[in-house]
């Protein structure tokens, strides 16, 4: 249930200015959203107010130094009002540039020895803890970075083009355990944790069982209340990070006849009585990543060792995980790019009947010629790449962005396995050998699209997020089958301020059932309620707002009489 309204004077359509650029050359970019406020003065019935109706100005990032400064050929250049999803602002760049260099001096030398030992070698972990990369999106009083999410993704891009294993265990910390205590942490458990964490000790997120794998909600592992205490108990899969990890946070149904609504979220330290970590796997791919069996045998914490609210932690797993996604899809993007980064000075070099590999062409005997598989695998990357940009910058505005993270981790994933797999082949022999890093690449992209929710999975969350954004358009929708809504008065004159005519224009043709026109949906006690789909007068405005807040909304007007109105809004 919610209220929206737009200040006096505001124009309908006005859009969000951000702070003056910093170059002379740079015109003012402008946000794509319409402004969004929400009343302050409604009653108690009215107070769930829809919390995803954002002030986007007070959420917009000002680029004015990253379009002075980046990817800038001349003073001449002109910037387009929007900015593009991947343009870096002067941060950014910073991020970028830190990352690369800790990852050709401090990483690339040790990245053969890692993945042919299994082992993260611990002059890596120090050096990211040292530079600042397991803490990004951290509040610096907390001993973070302070930074944003979108830099923890550029970070977990940059360190994949190395060795999407380091990238793993920086990605994984930040996303998952990290953000989960900054999210839900007591004051208490974040100045305990969050300064540890940025600084020293890895963290892992342990919600995987054998039969909880996609499936994550279908946990074995119990949390029995003991008076203030409670007993966990239960084996974890698949964890990443746990052979190094000094705090787990673990996931346990502290309430079983409530199935899911059970879950509970815990702190656990490493040393409890009761907590084991196995071997390591011996994996195909991200060898140097640990990845344990973590078991928990009456594992005794105090109930201030909960993470956030009882019985609500299957809300924070998705959140977590969602965000997650774009991690991935993040790594799976670093390490194409670096694939391919890696493997075209090659084909520049080598020479076959008299010219480079990458002089070759099509043919009319051939279908495609290497240099048209190089153009098709350099322009899939660049699509994963605004995928990924797009779902982490939509995540920073607040705005929803499952359906962007599920395309966003398929597509990257899906990218990362075919590119590898090219630049083997096009290497031909060489590329079969450890020689060259194509082939690890190869392995260490087979994971991206199985961890955090397989290609199956992301598929199945896009269908339904499809389904749903088109049941406006459904017949049952249009007749009123299964809508309940609920009303709040607002003061219409105001209203009328902006929308014009508009609103007088929907009581004439209320009694029009018409596709995307006014529909009648309910008819109760004399008092109609219609929606107006999206793309009829100022019914398109309303949809545009619902959809960016994330929500089905259906935009209503109560016409008992036009001195007495009521502007609704109802969730199918």
């Amino acid at each position: 249930m919610c209220l929206l309204s737009l200040p006096s004077g505001r124009s309908l359509f006005a859009t969000v200015t951000p702070p003056a650029p910093a170059h002379q050359y740079i015109k003012t970019p402008t946000f794509p959203f319409p402004t969004i406020f929400i009343m302050s003065s409604l009653s108690s019935s009215s107070s769930k107010i829809f919390k995803h109706a954002l002030s986007l100005t007070a959420r917009r990032r000002s680029y004015s130094t990253a379009l002075a400064t980046s990817h800038r050929p001349n003073d001449d250049v002109t910037v387009p009002p929007v900015p593009p999803v991947n343009l870096l602002s002067e941060n950014e760049n910073f991020f970028v540039e830190t990352v690369r260099k800790f990852s050709q001096n401090i990483v690339k030398p040790l990245v053969r020895e890692m993945d042919k030992n299994s082992k993260m070698n611990p002059i890596v972990t120090k050096g990211a803890f040292e530079n600042g990369l397991m803490g990004v999106h951290v509040p610096e009083e907390y001993g973070g970075s302070g930074s944003t999410f979108f830099d923890a993704m550029i970070v977990i891009e940059e360190l994949a083009k190395t060795d999407p294993s380091v990238s793993a265990m920086v990605g994984i910390h930040n996303t998952l355990p990290v953000s989960m205590i900054v999210e839900h942490g007591t004051e208490e458990q974040k100045h305990k944790y969050l300064p540890l964490l940025c600084s020293q000790s890895l963290a892992s997120f342990c919600i995987s069982e054998s039969g909880a794998g996609s499936d994550a909600f279908a946990l074995k592992t119990v949390a029995k209340k003991d008076g203030d205490d409670f007993l966990i108990s239960g084996s974890k899969m698949w964890i990443t990070d746990s052979g190094e990890a000094q705090v787990f946070v673990v996931f346990a149904n502290a309430d079983p006849s409530q199935k899911y609504k059970g879950i509970t979220c815990f702190i656990v330290e490493r040393g409890v009585e009761g907590l084991t970590v196995d071997r390591e796997e011996d994996k195909l791919g991200i060898r140097a990543s640990s990845t344990c069996q973590v078991h928990f045998d009456n594992v005794r914490v105090h109930k201030s060792a909960i993470l956030g609210e009882y019985g609500k932690a299957y809300k924070y797993a998705i959140e977590c995980l969602n965000a997650g996604r774009i991690g991935i899809g993040a790594q799976m993007l670093g390490l194409a790019q670096g694939c391919f980064d890696q493997t075209i000075p090659y084909l520049q070099q080598r020479e076959q009947f008299g010219k480079r590999l990458i002089d070759f062409q099509s043919s009319p005997n051939r279908i495609q010629g290497l240099q048209h598989q190089i153009a098709q695998v350099r322009t899939e990357i660049e699509a994963a790449r605004l995928l990924v940009y797009n779902a982490a910058r939509m995540k920073e505005y607040g705005i929803p962005y499952v359906r962007e993270a599920a395309m966003a981790k398929l597509f990257a994933s899906q990218v990362a396995t075919s590119t590898s797999a090219q630049c083997v082949k096009w290497l031909g022999g060489v590329g079969f050998t450890k020689e060259f890093p194509a082939e690890k690449f190869y392995r260490d992209a087979m994971i991206g699209e199985i961890y955090e929710g397989t290609s199956n999975i992301q598929l199945n969350t896009i269908a339904k997020l499809i389904d749903n954004e088109y049941k406006l358009r459904s017949p049952s929708v249009q007749n009123g089958s299964n809508v309940h809504l609920r009303h709040s008065h607002l003061d219409v004159e105001e209203f009328e301020h902006y929308a014009l005519d508009h609103v007088d224009m929907a009581f004439e043709k209320v009694e029009q059932v018409k596709y995307n026109q006014t529909v009648v949906l309910k008819e109760d006690s004399g008092v109609h309620f219609t929606a107006m789909p999206a793309g009829h007068m100022i019914g398109g405005f309303i949809w545009r707002i619902c959809r960016v807040a994330g929500e089905d909304i259906i935009y209503c007007v109560n016409f008992n009489n036009k001195k007495d109105r009521t502007i609704a809004f109802g969730k199918i």
